[in-house]
């Protein structure tokens, strides 16, 4: 009697035993498949071979490289108006963008005055009474009377001011220098490398 009760006990518990590892074995195998379904989602990098699992990368901070911008004095930009406007009023745009370019770049060139309207009035060979920009010492008055093109000489300076240092892709062999086509070579060509003409202008470097 005792052993046969023993017999009906084992046999019970060998049931709820193997009812649990059923379970748990189902359990074991969803969470499997949850898992393979997930790793399925996850977007893949290449094309048919090397495929490799797309990890997210942290982001990087971006560092913003302010532009670099050409500062004049309010002075400095009305002189610089002005020699766009009597040295290139009758130059398309280009033009007289390039003889704003090359009075900022002799201001910026070691060899000449660190001010925009001291190198407009500077001179070569003063006792033959010569200026780098004639106009200056032409002995006719330097207040512009075309108002429209003095207008647009002030937008050109403006422009020039405001995208200097954008445009010396253009401008990488910075001329200093320039003259008109129809004048004899002036002495000072002999030592400089000519650039390009743009206009009736002819531009040159080396300083």
């Amino acid at each position: 009697m005792n052993q046969s009760r023993y017999n009906l006990m084992f046999l019970i518990f060998f049931i709820l035993t193997s009812l649990c590892l059923w379970k748990v074995d189902i359990g074991v195998q969803k969470a499997l498949k949850e898992v393979h379904d997930l790793n399925m989602q996850i977007p893949l990098e290449g094309e048919q071979q090397g495929l490799v699992l797309k990890q997210t990368q942290p982001k990087q901070k971006v560092l913003v490289k302010k532009k670099k911008r050409l500062v004049l004095s309010k002075e400095e930009t009305n002189c610089l108006a002005l020699n766009v406007y009597f040295e290139a009023r009758n130059q398309d745009t280009p033009g007289q963008i390039a003889v704003a370019f090359v009075t900022i770049n002799r201001k910026l060139n070691k060899y000449f005055k660190n001010d925009i309207c001291e190198v407009v009035k500077q001179g070569y060979r003063k006792r033959q009474g010569s200026c780098a920009f004639s106009w200056y010492c032409d002995g006719v008055s330097d207040r512009p009377k075309d108002k429209v093109a003095w207008s647009y000489s002030k937008q050109v300076t403006k422009w020039a001011v405001e995208n200097y240092y954008t445009q010396l892709d253009y401008y990488s062999e910075k001329p200093t220098h320039y003259h008109a086509d129809y004048i004899k070579k002036p002495w000072w060509t002999k030592d400089m490398k000519r650039i390009v003409k743009i206009g009736n202008h002819i531009f040159y470097s080396g300083v």
